[in-house]
C-alpha cells in the first residue's frame, strides 16, 4: 500500500462470482469458495480481522435499519475483531458501539476506510480487546436458549396484559 502496509482480502461469498470481476485484484483481492458450515468457526479464527460492510444508500438504510447481519453472532465468537463498515443508526452498528465489541466505521469514503484500517493495524491492544469483549458479549446476548426464555416471557407478559 501507500503506506508500507501489507494488507489482503478474501472474499469468500455465495454471490461472489458476479462480484470477481468488478473486485478481484490478485494478490491483493481475491476471492475464496465458500467455506463449508463445519469448517466456518475455523476459518473465521484464522483472519487478523472481519469485515461487515453495508449500503450508505438512504434507501437501503431506511429499509435494513432494524435488520441484523446473520454472520454477526458468528463473527462475534470467532475471536476475531470485526470492522464494521455502516450508517449510523443502523440496529447492530448501535449495539457495536454500546457494546464495544467492534470497530465501527460510519463514515463512507476511500480515506476513512484507509484511515479505520490503519488505525486497526496501528493499535495492538485494541484488537485482541475487542475479540474478547465481542465474544463474551456473544455468549451473554445470542444463546439461542436465553432468547427463546426471553422471547417467551415477552410472549406471555403480552398474553397477559390483554
Amino acid at each position: 500500500s501507500r503506506r508500507g502496509v501489507s494488507i489482503n482480502m478474501e472474499i469468500s461469498s455465495p454471490l461472489g462470482d458476479g462480484f470477481r470481476d468488478i473486485l478481484e485484484a490478485p494478490p491483493v483481492v481475491t476471492f475464496a469458495p465458500t467455506v463449508p458450515r463445519s469448517l466456518l468457526p475455523q476459518r473465521l479464527a484464522d483472519f487478523d480481522l472481519l469485515i461487515i460492510p453495508y449500503n450508505f444508500d438512504p434507501g437501503a438504510i431506511r429499509l435494513f435499519q432494524l435488520s441484523w447481519p446473520t454472520k454477526l453472532p458468528e463473527y462475534m465468537m470467532s475471536g476475531t475483531p470485526i470492522l464494521l463498515y455502516a450508517p449510523a443508526g443502523m440496529a447492530f452498528v448501535e449495539y457495536a458501539r454500546q457494546q464495544n465489541c467492534a470497530f465501527v466505521l460510519d463514515k463512507k469514503g476511500q480515506h476513512e476506510v484507509e484511515a479505520a484500517l490503519q488505525h486497526i493495524i496501528e493499535n495492538d491492544e485494541l484488537r485482541p480487546r475487542f475479540a474478547d469483549t465481542s465474544r463474551m458479549v456473544a455468549l451473554r446476548d445470542e444463546d439461542n436458549q436465553k432468547i427463546r426464555q426471553r422471547f417467551e416471557r415477552i410472549i406471555q407478559g403480552v398474553v397477559a396484559v390483554s
